[in-house]
């Protein structure tokens, strides 16, 4: 089976890009970051926003190149549907002395950003949120901050060190998360210190121009590859980001006997799908703890995990609630049309046990990753589906994906049959050159019984013959013997 290359389809990584664009805030100096086509609404949302704050913003052939000295915006940012671009303008204008509003759309606004609203009073700074709008006042005065990370938040983290970059500060942490905040930020020259389970950042009097590549994201990836397992298409994708964190949800793919293989090299890894694997391990129960690593595959997770025969088990889905839909009540809705599912008191459980009368259609949603959900589940189960336009605030080519697999599923049927079909054309040729071969030995058994007057009819042979034929495969013994009776009688009646 040839294997495709789906690496044109995936996105870049958002996490990272989007902070490549906003933090061309935090210096003066020249900032040029890859230019990719087709972004994903959260990306064009932050480099939408740039020239509000002053920033001028010119396209070459290969890169987006962003200059100027930055200032407070003159006037309410709409940060759309981005929690990453709401969350990190925040600690942004925390840091730069922003007086600032930031505004989103109603998915956005209905989410609960109290965790980054109590964490700038930290920094002395006041945020209010009223009338779909979020207000910063931040403190002219940032002192120096020891604390916790109360959420296992990417974005939450990003905050506490672009507000700690004034002064300084320690941030503790129980669980990793992604260190796409961290990795740019040293690039600019800032001085960041990890340990054990803390980070310590030191007050940073200029920050530097940087330019950077742009990885594709893993999780549109992740995605992908569920699409190309469900179509039975073996597929490569290259360039993603190569962050362990990132990555592990290929591994429960591998632990459940799903072949990918993962190479790193020149900072970007490279996933393969092999096929299956003849024996499977590992366990397809994902524990609470494990949810920051890889929150937005969770419900592919388990649909993927039923699907290869495997009971899936979330103990804690409370971060699946804050997105734009109930992540955990839609996926339960989505997969318990084809598999036994049910919510449980935090998270959620699948059986691999299939519905008597599974779905004949389904649901659309403004949610971008429920409706992938859906139309991976449609595309398994052969039911109408055209994924909606709400994918294209991650996975813009998803649509366009999903059609290619389709293609490369029939091309590769057709292929695989062509090819079974020439064995049997080889066969068939075999088995009339032989039966001719026999026919004339009959013939000749036959005229030396008529001239020795000898009865032309031997059942006891016929049905030894039969026997002995039949005996080698069993699943075929009643083709055998009828297919030899009529031999037998087409020979005598010659």
């Amino acid at each position: 089976m040839k294997r495709v290359d789906l690496t044109k389809f995936i996105p870049p990584d958002k996490s990272s890009f989007i902070r490549q664009l906003l933090f061309s805030l935090l210096t003066s100096q020249k900032v040029k970051v890859q230019k990719v086509q087709d972004l994903p609404f959260d990306i064009a949302t932050a480099l939408k926003i740039l020239p509000a704050f002053g920033k001028k913003i010119r396209e070459t052939g290969s890169s987006i190149e962003i200059t100027g000295n930055a200032h407070g915006p003159g006037s309410i940012i709409n940060c759309e549907n981005s929690g990453t671009v709401l969350h990190l303008l925040m600690g942004i204008c925390v840091f730069k002395d922003w007086k600032t509003i930031l505004t989103g759309d109603r998915s956005l606004m209905g989410r609960d950003h109290c965790p980054f609203f109590e964490a700038a009073s930290l920094y002395g700074a006041n945020i209010t949120f009223s009338d779909r709008t979020v207000t910063i006042n931040p403190s002219s005065d940032i002192p120096y901050v020891k604390t916790e990370l109360s959420k296992q938040s990417a974005q939450l983290k990003g905050f506490h060190l672009l507000c700690m970059l004034r002064s300084g500060g320690e941030l503790k942490y129980d669980a990793p998360t992604r260190k796409n905040s961290e990795y740019i930020l040293k690039i600019m020259g800032a001085k960041i210190e990890e340990g054990e389970k803390k980070i310590k950042v030191y007050p940073a009097k200029q920050l530097y121009g940087y330019s950077l590549p742009a990885h594709r994201d893993p999780s549109s990836a992740f995605i992908a590859a569920c699409a190309s397992v469900i179509s039975k298409v073996d597929f490569k994708i290259s360039g993603l980001y190569p962050e362990k964190l990132r990555l592990s949800p290929f591994e429960y793919l591998s632990g459940l006997g799903i072949n990918i293989a993962m190479e790193e090299k020149k900072e970007t890894v490279t996933v393969k799908y092999l096929g299956k694997n003849t024996t499977m391990q590992g366990s397809s129960d994902i524990m609470g703890e494990k949810i920051p690593s890889f929150i937005d595959e969770i419900p592919f997770m388990a649909y993927i995990a039923a699907r290869e025969g495997r009971s899936f088990i979330l103990v804690d889905g409370n971060w699946l609630r804050n997105k734009e839909s109930d992540r955990v009540e839609a996926s339960v809705d989505l997969i318990g049309r084809v598999y036994e599912s049910f919510q449980t008191e935090k998270g959620f459980a699948v059986i691999p046990e299939e519905k008597k009368s599974p779905a004949s259609e389904m649901p659309h949603s403004e949610d971008h990753r429920m409706e992938m959900l859906a139309a991976l589940i449609a595309l398994d189960r052969n039911i109408s589906f055209e994924a909606g336009s709400s994918v294209a605030v991650s996975f813009p080519k998803f649509p366009e994906m999903i059609n290619f697999l389709k293609a490369s599923c029939e091309n590769n049927i057709a292929s695989e049959i062509k090819h079974y079909r020439k064995k049997i054309d080889r066969i068939d040729d075999k088995i009339v050159k032989l039966l001719s071969e026999r026919a004339g030995l009959a013939g000749k058994v036959i005229e030396i019984k008529r001239s020795s007057g000898t009865h032309i009819s031997d059942p006891e042979r016929e049905n030894i013959i039969i026997s002995r034929l039949s005996s080698y495969d069993n699943s075929i013994s009643d083709l055998v013997g009828d297919l030899y009776r009529r031999i037998f009688n087409w020979i005598k009646q010659r």
